[in-house]
């Protein structure tokens, strides 16, 4: 008999841990093949720039040039300078901040092995969105089997409607295909479901920190993103006070939280050194709000969404750097809100409405696919999409509470889109983490919908069967 090598078992033991998971692993290749022939086929490269896009082809602007062009700088020994300069061939030697570090240190990483052409960074970027797609349906899996850390029929079923879900999500797609740093968001936020019910089914300090440690790779990619801990620790505490004293979850939280802080921090202090006034994250946030304060806003043709004579109106050619024109953009915006504080609810009520699809649709579908740059057949697909997906959302949540599983994790991606837009502008791409849940959740009512089914079926077919079996009664 041959004798078994060193290495045999233990690669047996790794390939069957993951041979459960190749559903998950096909599902995401087939997702990358879809966002490959997107790219291909709907969102081709325009041959000319286009003013006014035309929402056929895809431009390589906004953000994604300003990280691409700050890659270069970064590479150049320039440091994360001001890009927005750059980007029109002004010579810059001003600190810039416009988002956290990561995305731009991702694609400095690209170009220095070699890929520095956009239809590259393009493919991979729809890669890892596509590892996204996997993770999606590995989040819906986990949820289902609870503490129990065996795989079932449906744990599979429910990961794979989800992983099915993500894929075919417009959204998503765009994300993906766009070169935006939203692709790398998604496999994130699924992942962040994955750790938080590894901690709640083994509390351990271990699983606290790799939950801090995404959390902070999170917030390094979008700054907004902490809060997604922030929303989720308060119900989630609660919900371990069963099985973990009061001393222990305060100190797993605080160590979660203390990690991602660690991580953020080097950016933090960086920030601080080179600014005139002191920008944590980003000098990207009070422009933001400033661009949905003003008339045209908040009663005018732009009603909920937004507008750069926002900005325009209020030069600021001489400021120092960003740091004082976002300082003195907070203020413009903040009098302006406290002058019309009467109409902020219902501008409020309209940028959620526009972000839900629920309101000024068309108008909204227009502003996506031209304004926004994500094309006409994402722009509508997507409305669909979220209008057909929603239902099963809300019926995989019902299942999820009814089933005394945490529910915090999977809401505070959603949740915490909306408190943004209600604050800023309803761009559709702050929508990728509350997306992902769509398909996480609604993997979940697939599963409960089949399960249903097929427990009603057993039970007619089992009565049937005790009818057939029961004797006539003899004629007279």
């Amino acid at each position: 008999m041959e004798e078994m090598g060193p290495t045999t078992a233990p690669s047996r033991s790794w390939w069957r841990r993951l041979r459960p998971y190749l559903p998950l692993l096909l599902i995401g290749l087939a997702a990358f093949g879809l966002r490959l022939g997107a790219m291909a086929l709907v969102r081709e490269p325009c041959p000319v720039p286009e003013d006014p896009p035309s929402g056929t082809c895809y431009l390589f602007e906004g953000d994604s040039r300003y990280v691409a062009v700050q890659a270069a700088m970064l590479r150049e020994g320039k440091g994360f300078g001001d890009a927005g300069l750059a980007m029109y061939g002004l010579p810059s030697d001003k600190p810039g901040a416009s988002h956290p570090p990561l995305f731009t240190v991702f694609v400095a990483g690209l170009q220095t092995i070699g890929l520095d052409d956009p239809a590259q960074w393009r493919v991979v970027v729809a890669a890892i969105g596509s590892i996204g797609v996997a993770l999606a349906g590995l989040a819906a899996w986990r949820v289902v089997a609870g503490r129990d850390a065996t795989t079932g029929p449906h744990s599979r079923l429910a990961g794979m409607a989800a992983a099915a879900l993500a894929a075919v999500s417009p959204l998503l797609m765009a994300r993906d295909v766009d070169f935006q740093v939203e692709g790398l968001v998604i496999p994130l936020t699924a992942g962040f479901v994955v750790l938080a019910y590894r901690l709640w089914r083994a509390p351990t300090w271990a699983n606290a920190a790799w939950l801090g440690l995404l959390t902070g790779v999170l917030w390094l990619t979008r700054g907004e993103q902490i809060l997604v801990l922030a929303c989720t620790i308060p119900l989630f505490w609660w919900g371990l006070r069963d099985r973990v004293g009061a001393r222990k979850r305060i100190g797993l939280f605080a160590a979660a939280a203390g990690v991602a802080a660690a991580l953020m921090a080097p950016w933090v202090a960086y920030n601080l050194s080179r600014f005139s006034e002191p920008v944590l994250i980003s000098t990207n946030v009070q422009i933001t709000v400033l661009l949905a304060s003003c008339d045209a806003v908040y009663e005018g043709k732009d009603f909920g969404y937004y507008n750069w004579d926002c900005v325009y109106e209020h030069p600021m050619e001489d400021a120092a750097d960003d740091s004082v024109r976002e300082m003195e953009r907070g203020r413009i915006a903040r009098a302006y809100i406290a002058d019309h504080l009467g109409r902020l609810p219902i501008v409020t009520a309209a940028k959620i409405g526009r972000f839900l699809n629920l309101y000024m649709v068309g108008d909204t579908e227009e502003r996506s696919a031209l304004q926004e740059g994500m094309g006409w057949v994402f722009a509508r697909t997507a409305q669909y999409y979220t209008w057909l997906v929603a239902p099963f959302a809300v019926a995989g949540a019902v299942w999820v509470r009814r089933q005394r599983r945490p529910l915090s994790p999977l809401l505070a991606p959603m949740i915490v889109p909306v408190l943004i837009v209600a604050v800023l502008i309803p761009l559709p791409r702050f929508r990728v983490g509350f997306d992902v849940m769509l398909a996480v959740l609604g993997g979940i009512a697939v599963m409960w919908a089949w399960t249903t089914w097929q427990a009603r079926r057993a039970t007619d077919v089992g009565s049937g069967e005790r009818h057939d079996a029961t004797p006539e009664p003899s004629a007279v």
